[in-house]
């Protein structure tokens, strides 16, 4: 059917992230959420690929809205409540793999999540369950895209998420140049969905993603604009936690990536797309370094950081050690799930302090050595199904480790947005071969897949 197949389509996406950016310009959530409730049906009325809802649901985390939960509340019950019963029917009506490894891990992180209500104070149990409602999303949209996948998902997502990524920045460059005032660079940034953090996070996220659609299509060469844009945004959230992730994968990606191309073709196109992209990260360079408010305050960015210590800041010391103190006295199940404003509003004197700056701090205070566990648990089990050899997998492993990095300065996989990709990123991991020593310098795919390790 055509329409069918325009639903499916680049065309169609284009159209999707356009109408995010132009809801995004007008700031109206009202006909942005009217908007994404037509298109949703459209897509079940034609029947299109489940992925393609991926493409709408990316469009919706990226709308304008406040980034506090009491304003965004009506759009995380929506999403709960369009999701649970799709999965539900998804998971108890098609045949579905209950070995998955990784949708166990889910649910063991889940129950850790409902754990952590045993110790709740009651005035503090609408937050809990808030939480145990969000950590139950992640689990749907995981066993929903993960019970529908099909071949070829994988390059249409990564296809959709250049196209998402070219909208972040898309959106950056009409706040900059709409924004009355003194711009202050790393603070005054804030695109509505996300601050700067938010936004290096989520920018680390995709990025290996991004750079999987120009390893699947290498004559694309003017993807490369697009890696150099969201790299120059990356830099210029100052995100100290972002820099030091970037800074120590850049290199293990860039060599996994170039071991993925087998052919002297492959890797010429390799080459040239790496020499075009550092021909324009110097024009970017040169271009930034003209703007004097941008070098002035990027320099005194750095004093900063210096006088105040790049790792041993001692107001992040004083959360981390304040979160030690909270799982101290709730060492198994924590606080509770989504009680960590409440609490840091009660030690400091910082209304917008939500989290402790620290994923590892973050679930060890909320949910406690049992919380922690499942959680690490969860972690492992989806780097080891992306450790194999399947490109895509490498790629979401990088994502993976980057949003792990940046979590132990940050809270990455405790921010909503962050951790709806990751559930989603791991639904479509490809089932390849482990990857070991043995097998990663052969040629031919076929022989891994002859002899697997």
């Amino acid at each position: 059917m055509a329409i069918k197949r325009f639903l499916e389509s680049t065309w169609f996406m284009v159209i999707i992230y356009a109408a995010t950016l132009g809801f995004w310009y007008l700031k109206n959530q009202l006909w942005a959420t009217a908007f994404s409730i037509i298109v949703g049906f459209v897509l079940a009325i034609f029947k299109t690929k489940k992925i393609v809802y991926a493409t709408l649901g990316l469009g919706i985390l990226i709308n304008y809205r406040a980034t506090n939960f009491e304003y965004n509340q009506t759009i995380v019950y929506l999403i709960v409540g369009t999701l649970l019963p799709l999965a539900a029917i998804s998971v108890f009506t098609n045949k579905f793999n209950f070995k998955d490894l990784i949708l166990w891990a889910f649910l063991f992180y889940l129950g850790a999540n409902l754990l952590s209500l045993i110790t709740i104070p009651k005035h503090l149990l609408a937050d809990g369950i808030v939480g145990v409602l969000q950590t139950l999303a992640f689990v749907f949209i995981y066993a929903y895209f993960r019970n529908h996948q099909e071949e070829g998902d994988q390059e249409y997502i990564a296809k959709s998420f250049s196209l998402f990524g070219l909208t972040i920045f898309l959106e950056f460059l009409l706040y900059v140049l709409s924004f009355k005032g003194t711009y202050d660079w790393g603070k005054t940034l804030e695109l509505g969905w996300g601050v700067t953090n938010s936004i290096a996070m989520v920018i680390l996220l995709i990025f290996p993603i991004i750079v999987y659609h120009l390893l699947k299509h290498p004559k694309h060469l003017y993807m490369t604009a697009l890696i150099v844009a969201l790299l120059t945004l990356l830099i210029l959230t100052l995100s100290k936690a972002a820099y030091v992730a970037l800074a120590l994968l850049i290199i293990p990606f860039m060599l996994s990536t170039f071991l993925s191309r087998k052919t002297k073709e492959q890797k010429r196109l390799y080459g040239l797309s790496l020499v075009l992209t550092l021909v324009l990260s110097v024009v970017a360079y040169f271009i930034a370094s003209s703007q004097e408010q941008l070098v002035k305050e990027f320099k005194d960015y750095i004093l900063w950081m210096d006088e105040r210590g790049w790792f041993n800041d001692v107001a992040r010391l004083e959360i981390y050690q304040y979160a030690w103190t909270l799982f101290k006295q709730n060492p198994l199940f924590g606080t509770g799930s989504y009680t960590a404003g409440y609490y840091l509003t009660l030690e400091f004197d910082a209304p917008l302090l939500k989290h402790y700056h620290s994923f590892v701090m973050q679930t060890l205070a909320t949910v406690g050595s049992v919380g922690f566990l499942t959680f690490i648990f969860l972690i492992l089990a989806i780097a080891k199904k992306a450790l194999s050899h399947s490109l895509f997998n490498i790629c979401v492993f990088f994502s993976l480790l980057a949003m792990i990095i940046h979590g132990l300065m940050d809270n990455t996989f405790h921010n909503p947005l962050i951790m709806l990709i990751v559930a989603f990123l791991a639904a479509l991991l490809e089932e390849a071969p482990p990857l070991s020593i043995k097998t990663l310098f052969r040629k031919n795919p076929k022989e891994v897949r002859k002899n697997p390790d």
